[in-house]
Parts: structure tokens; C-alpha cells; sequence
């Protein structure tokens, strides 16, 4: 990203950010924006806050950067909404996610900082839209059952469990993006909530994971199941040996084709709908399983 020092609506920098990869058109879709301080450092070093000779001025409540916003305007006079995930004023390590109008290949979007006296400009509820029941990012620290992992949107918060092992803050380990769980098998571990799904809803969830066995069943989502972590749902996906797969209840296991690997994070999609009914599981974007 290229940096510009000017005045724009108060702001003394503004960066050009551009989207890559982007396979097809998207209409408010949220996009990670990421910096740390290995792989980005000018970037990232120009984010630590002032008081460790950064250029973010003035940090929020939280310890995130109040005088930080992103838009697709030349000149800051639009805001997008945004949610912060992680930022370490200390580094300039930073983890957002934009909710940007139009994502396409080669999309411009503008990053502005140093404003004194700014005021926080997070909007988390517009970052994820009404489409959005919840929004995991897994960073809590866990110990015990009965306490929360927070849904950004503040709306279906998930309860932790476990039917065997207890909980320990050596469960909560390095993720793809930035938190992650480390869910053991035969440990019984889980973190659940309420139904969240309207009657005969269509909804999709998807998430990273990284197995550590190449060859073993292991779940990591479930509907309609009773009894906490430990039950077989009606409706889940799972690594079922080498492969992902879909469980349905009537059905059984239906696996994908792709051989999957210990150590590896992938990107799984799974759409379906509250009556139990499921399309295709998605391995990094393409179709691995019919349910």
C-alpha cells in the first residue's frame, strides 16, 4: 500500500489499499484487512500508537486506534463500517474487517489515520449485516463451562462445555486469522447456543480448521443436537478419516473427494436449512461433499 501525507477532512494519512483475488462481484461483503509488523512493517509501524513513536494519536476505551477509518472516497468524507479484531499499539499489529458497497478484483479502498482528537468510528453491528446470526472469532481465553464466547454482533453469544476434559487456557491457541479453539478428540469440549435459525431458514456457516490427525472423526458443527458436545447431531459436518465430510442423521457420512491433510488450514462453507435439508460442502471454495 502507498502512503499519502495531506489533510483529508483532518486526517494527515491516507493509504491505498487494493483488493486481490477476488473471483466475482460481491454487494457489502466484509474484507480482512491485515498488517503485523513482520510482513507489512512500514505499514505496521506507522500504526503503533504515538506513545511508542506511531502515528495513531488517540486510542479508544478498548486500546484500539480512535483516529483510524476506512473508505472508498478520495477524501475520508465517507466512512465504512468497520470492526477491529485485533491491533497491538505497541507493534502496529492490525486485524479489521470493512464492510465494503462493491468488492471486485482491483477494488480501491483508502486507509486514513492521525487525527488528533478523534473519536472512535467502529460500527460492528454495520460491518456484518442483518444476513449475519453470528460472528465467532474465537480469542477468548476459556478455563471452565458456562462462560462466553462472544459473537461480534452481540447476538447469539455461545456458552462453553465439556462432557469429559475441563477447559484450560491452553486451549485457546493460534488460528488462521487470529484466535482459534483446539478441540481434542475424546475430550468432549464444545461451545454451544440456542437455536439461532429461524424455521426452515436457509443459512451458511463457515469457518477455518486445521486438523491435527489425518485419520480420525472429529466435529465441528452440529444442528438439532441434545445433550451438549457429545450428542450426534441430525445435521453436522465433520473430518470423517481423510475427508471432510456431511453427516445427516438418515444418511450417515457422506465424504468429500479431497484428502486432507494434518497441519493444514482449511476453509470450510456448508449451506443448508433448519428442516435439515443441506447442499454441498465447500473445501476452500470449491464443492467436496453432497450431502
Amino acid at each position: 500500500p502507498q502512503e499519502v501525507k495531506a489533510t483529508f477532512s483532518g486526517y494527515t494519512y491516507q493509504r491505498t489499499l487494493t483488493v486481490a483475488n477476488a473471483s466475482s462481484t460481491q454487494s457489502s461483503f466484509p474484507v480482512l484487512v491485515s498488517f503485523n509488523s513482520t510482513g507489512s512493517s512500514t505499514v505496521a509501524t506507522d500504526l503503533k500508537a504515538s506513545s511508542s513513536s506511531g502515528s495513531i494519536m488517540t486510542l479508544t476505551a478498548s486500546g484500539t486506534p480512535a483516529d483510524l477509518i476506512f473508505s472508498t472516497s478520495t477524501d475520508a468524507s465517507s466512512i465504512l463500517p468497520f470492526e477491529i479484531e485485533k491491533y497491538a499499539s505497541t507493534t502496529g499489529e492490525l486485524l479489521a474487517w470493512v464492510n465494503m458497497p462493491t468488492v471486485t478484483n482491483t477494488q480501491i479502498l483508502y486507509m486514513y489515520y492521525r487525527k488528533s482528537g478523534d473519536t472512535d468510528h467502529r460500527n460492528i453491528t454495520g460491518t456484518w449485516n442483518s444476513n449475519y446470526v453470528g460472528i465467532y472469532h474465537l480469542k477468548e481465553t476459556i478455563t471452565d463451562n458456562g462462560q462466553t464466547v462472544s459473537d461480534s454482533k452481540g447476538l447469539n453469544n455461545l456458552t462453553s462445555g465439556a462432557n469429559i476434559t475441563s477447559w484450560s487456557s491452553g486451549n485457546q491457541v493460534t488460528g488462521q486469522v487470529d484466535g482459534s479453539f483446539n478441540f481434542v478428540q475424546g475430550e468432549g469440549r464444545y461451545a454451544q447456543v440456542a437455536d439461532m435459525f429461524s424455521t426452515n431458514a436457509t443459512r451458511t456457516i463457515s469457518m477455518w480448521v486445521k486438523p491435527t490427525n489425518a485419520n480420525e472423526t472429529e466435529w465441528f458443527f452440529g444442528l438439532n443436537a441434545s445433550g451438549g458436545g457429545s450428542a450426534v447431531p441430525g445435521l453436522g459436518i465433520a473430518q470423517h478419516g481423510a475427508h471432510f465430510a456431511i453427516y445427516h442423521d438418515s444418511t450417515g457420512y457422506g465424504d468429500g473427494s479431497a484428502t486432507i491433510s494434518a497441519g493444514t488450514w482449511y476453509y470450510l462453507t456448508f449451506p443448508f436449512n433448519s428442516s435439515g435439508n443441506a447442499g454441498n460442502l465447500y473445501l476452500n471454495g470449491s464443492s467436496s461433499a453432497d450431502a
